[in-house]
């Protein structure tokens, strides 16, 4: 497997992220809060209807 520095940079940022915040559940609380914070900026749409098709699935 080669190495990859982009991906070696992401990592160790997710994982500053994820010490800072203590962890999973905190960073998604962390999210959560800023979402709330700048509602006036967050897109949420309509859930797409699904498309008809007429592929049988086996």
């Amino acid at each position: 497997m080669h190495d990859d520095p982009i991906v070696d940079e992401i990592h160790k940022i997710r994982e500053q992220l994820l010490e800072e915040h203590g962890g999973l559940d905190g960073y998604v609380a962390h999210l959560q809060k800023m979402q709330e914070q700048m509602k006036d900026r967050v897109v949420s749409r309509e859930p797409r209807r699904p498309i008809a098709t007429t592929r049988k699935i086996s």
